[in-house]
């Protein structure tokens, strides 16, 4: 969830260099704002649950790369 920080150049510029980190051990970023949250939370909660149904196919992550993901 981005707060209004990751909407300043400085927090955009770290946010890409850690997506790209993420991404590299096969990972995928999908981001909502506090606003989607607050707003829209059935709307984020359908678009999590089609992200997530849409990548069932996906094979799973080896073991070495399970619970890398920092909050």
């Amino acid at each position: 969830v981005d707060g209004d920080t990751h909407a300043e150049p400085s927090q955009i510029f770290k946010d890409k260099q850690r997506d790209r980190y993420l991404q590299s051990l096969g990972l995928r970023m999908i981001r909502y704002t506090n606003d989607d949250i607050v707003l829209n939370l059935n709307g984020v909660l359908e678009d999590l649950v089609q992200e997530l149904c849409s990548g069932a196919t996906s094979p799973s992550p080896s073991l070495q790369r399970r619970g890398w993901v920092e909050k």
